[in-house]
């Protein structure tokens, strides 16, 4: 029985590796991020259930002491510390249940991996999800997207981001890499999931991406020829051979050399492939690299900005932070108006640096535990390195190149809150001091619990399961079906959607996006219409000035002020139809459906052709009560939804 138990624990670990990178629901509100999310936790409490019962055959649960272990104790508890500062206590719960799911994972991977097959297996699991991840990247690429999941020609394949596929991408590709010059009869298997992530990650124009993959591939040769030379030195101790015959180092080197030659000739096929498939990638991507030394580079400059107020905001609150989850609500307390319009006006719901995020959300406190984690766990990965058996070495080199990797990464987005990318990072620090248990023949200090203590515990973890894992999930199936029933104009039934969300998940009910989009608004719509005030002083004559100074005061609810200030733009301009379909809007909400329907259709003749557009004239002309011209615009407005410039709608 033990022996099949641990049989699908195994099982579970590959489907973790396998399976999440490609799950996707378009039934979700958000159809790659929700479902991997709820796969996660759910494969996660499958090991400790199956884990538990293993211990009630033993008699007792044994629990990894590893390295990291006293670490993690620490961050957990900087991090439930940090919710005594949270606005939104439902967010924060959310938030740390997701972090000890994960902070589990770890020592569940040392529990379980014990041998050399096991983590061959999960390598593969690696390459088989590589493989189908970049080709569908690929075609992406080239326009053909058979599942319609992204605008055609852009390689987000089943990540749902440039950003999260250059993620998964880095954290796969050290370990393809050392796996492929390993061999091990799956050279070809490994090679050929390494050339598509490769290609697939020049793709993305992830600047990020492609910066913490070389970092991590030198960290790798630096390490690998530190090993290497100590291996050497030994060598001029020993006898050497007199024979003629080539000595087994020999060998190898001749091995390795030809494995490095076949590797560059695939890479310089590789590159004149891609130079003949997609005329200008390379020029792109030259473009790409040295926009990274641009600190004005849009990008770039939002970036900076948002580490900027993030550094506020850890100042104001520094030992505990805002309270974990809470981020996207404090944020627009400390957000500057050039940021705000720099990002569209987006939620920002990440610092796009994990570390400022972390010390953010659970303070000074929280960093430095995660640190020390980080700390304990290479030096882990620096005794792994230095074992003489090669066969775990190699292995191990490579978890810490795609932990390198991640963490580098991480510097310039939030891979440690995407659910694929945090995944791959705590299995794989948890795999590291298995591996290194194993190299050093050492196993593990395990903390004995009785099975009374382990059922108590796990009886409140699996008690918060249903409305924390299920509750949430399913709720937002409910919440995609409202936004599509609301869509259909049948609010009554949307509205009923919206009660069974609440009844399955009731922190629906304190939508904390839209609480932040409140906050946004109402702090930076003010700064920003005072802001083009000064700027039109200076110029008083800028049509464009005007104009957003008008939609500005619209958005304000200071209409009579908008419709005088998006008049004069007109005057200056009378080509600006965005401003003429603004003027319209303004008209509309202060009641003067007649002015709205001709300023709209002055909008209309000058090229501003919309479904929006069409519903807005409709509506207008149905409050008039114009009924029939309202339908005929409802109709071309459902028509052009339907078919945009000739594209099918983004889902």
């Amino acid at each position: 029985m033990i022996q099949a138990l641990e049989t699908w624990i195994g099982r579970v670990f590959f489907l973790l590796l396998l399976v999440v990178p490609l799950v996707i629901s378009p039934l979700s509100t958000d159809m790659y991020t929700v479902p991997k999310s709820f796969l996660v936790q759910s494969l996660i409490l499958l090991l400790v259930a199956l884990s538990l019962f293993k211990g009630s055959l033993r008699g007792a649960f044994l629990l990894p002491w590893i390295p990291m272990t006293w670490p993690s104790l620490a961050f957990l508890a900087a991090t439930l510390l940090s919710l005594t500062q949270a606005l939104n206590l439902y967010q924060g719960i959310e938030q740390t249940f997701s972090l000890f799911c994960l902070l589990l994972l770890p020592h569940l991977a040392a529990l379980h991996l014990k041998t050399r097959e096991e983590l061959a297996r999960l390598f593969v699991a690696v390459a088989l999800a590589t493989t189908l991840v970049a080709s569908y990247g690929l075609l992406q690429a080239k326009g053909i997207d058979f599942l319609n999941l992204q605008w055609r020609f852009v390689p987000v394949s089943t990540l749902g981001n440039t950003g999260f596929a250059a993620e998964y991408l880095i954290a796969s590709l050290p370990i393809l890499l050392m796996a492929t010059f390993d061999g091990h009869g799956k050279g070809l298997l490994f090679g050929g999931a390494a050339a598509l992530a490769l290609v697939h990650l020049l793709l993305t124009k992830s600047r990020a991406g492609w910066t913490a993959l070389v970092v991590a591939l030198i960290v790798m040769a630096l390490l690998g020829r530190q090993k290497a030379k100590g291996g050497d030195e030994q060598q001029t101790h020993e006898p050497q051979p007199t024979s003629d015959e080539p000595t087994s180092q020999t060998q190898h080197r001749r091995s390795r050399t030809l494995r490095m030659t076949t590797w560059a000739v695939v890479v310089a096929g590789v590159g004149i492939s891609l130079a003949v498939l997609l005329p200008g990638v390379w020029q792109t991507t030259a473009e790409r690299i040295m926009s990274i030394f641009d600190p004005a580079y849009p990008s770039n400059r939002v970036r900076i900005l948002i580490w900027g107020s993030t550094l506020k905001m850890i100042r104001e609150a520094p030992l505990l932070g805002v309270g974990t989850g809470n981020y996207e609500l404090v944020y627009p307390l400390y957000r500057t108006v050039e940021e705000w319009r720099l990002s569209s006006r987006f939620v920002v719901g990440e610092a796009h640096n994990d570390y400022l995020q972390i010390a953010a959300e659970t303070g000074l406190l929280g960093l430095a535990c995660f640190l020390w984690f980080l700390v304990r766990l290479f030096q882990t990965a620096s005794r792994l390195l230095q074992a003489e058996d090669e066969g775990w070495r190699k292995p191990g080199l490579a978890l810490t190149g795609s932990l390198v990797a991640l963490l580098v990464y991480a510097l310039f987005a939030f891979p440690l809150r995407n659910p694929t990318s945090s995944l791959h990072f705590w299995l794989f620090a948890g795999l590291l001091p298995a591996v290194e248990a194993a190299a050093s023949a050492r196993p593990l200090k395990q903390a004995r619990i009785p099975l009374g203590i382990s059922f108590a515990l796990a009886l409140v973890l699996f008690a918060s399961a249903p409305v924390l894992v299920f509750g949430r999930f399913f709720a937002d199936l409910h919440l995609k079906r409202m936004k599509i029933l609301l869509i259909a104009g049948k609010e009554q039934e949307a509205r009923q959607e919206y009660d069974r969300a609440v009844f399955l998940y009731f922190p629906v009910f304190y939508a904390h996006q839209l609480k932040a989009k409140t906050l946004d608004d109402r702090r930076m719509l003010p700064l920003a219409a005072e802001r083009l005030k000064a700027s039109l002083r200076e110029r008083p004559q800028d049509p464009k000035l005007h104009a957003e100074l008008g939609t500005t005061y619209g958005e304000m609810g200071l209409y009579e002020e908008a419709v005088e200030e998006l008049t004069r733009a007109l005057a200056l301009d009378p080509t600006l139809s965005a401003a003429q379909e603004n003027l319209g809007y303004a008209y509309f909400l202060q009641g003067r459906y007649e002015q709205a329907i001709e300023t709209y259709q002055e909008a209309l003749r000058r090229g501003r052709e919309s479904s929006g557009l069409r519903g807005k004239l409709a509506l207008a002309l149905l409050l008039a009560g114009r009924r029939q011209e309202a339908e005929k615009e409802w109709l071309k407005a459902r028509q052009l939804q339907k078919d945009p410039g000739g594209r099918r709608p983004r889902p």
